[in-house]
């Protein structure tokens, strides 16, 4: 019984979004496809998302794409510099560029943006603009 509920453990540990902060927002998002999901705990579409984001999580493990989280009612600086307006707000993220998600909430709808159809979607941000750039991260500091 043991062994079972801690491989029960590893395997919710190795799907689960990556919850990103000030401290690492910028280091992880640095390479690789990232699927980030700005929300708050206090918002029921929120709420309504998170188990489907999870099921997203598990299907993109072995993919090349990753899945992070922002808490944007804590890191409000976070929210502001990729212009979140309401929750939740997604995007993708590859080698600097942004894409934003306006696509339906579903299981399907987001594998689909996330391992292809974003290459579909135009660039949130110009490069001068992108929040992760050098005047996004700066202004990303200056309110933290």
């Amino acid at each position: 019984i043991f062994q079972l509920c801690f491989a029960v453990i590893l395997q919710v540990a190795a799907t689960s979004p990556v919850e990103l902060t000030p401290s690492n927002f910028d280091s992880t998002l640095s390479s690789g496809n990232w699927l980030v999901k700005f929300y708050a705990p206090w918002c029921g579409y929120c709420r309504q998302l998170e188990p489907v984001y999870n099921e997203v999580s598990s299907q993109l493990e072995h993919k090349n794409v990753k899945l992070a989280k922002v808490d944007a009612s804590k890191y409000k600086a976070l929210g502001f510099r990729f212009g979140v307006d309401g929750f939740p707000t997604i995007f993708h993220v590859s080698e600097g560029e942004v894409r934003k998600y306006g696509g339906e909430r579903s299981k399907q709808a987001l594998v689909a943006f996330a391992t292809a159809g974003w290459l579909e979607t135009p660039a949130a941000f110009s490069p001068l603009f992108s929040p992760l750039g050098f005047l996004g991260r700066t202004l990303g500091a200056a309110l933290d």
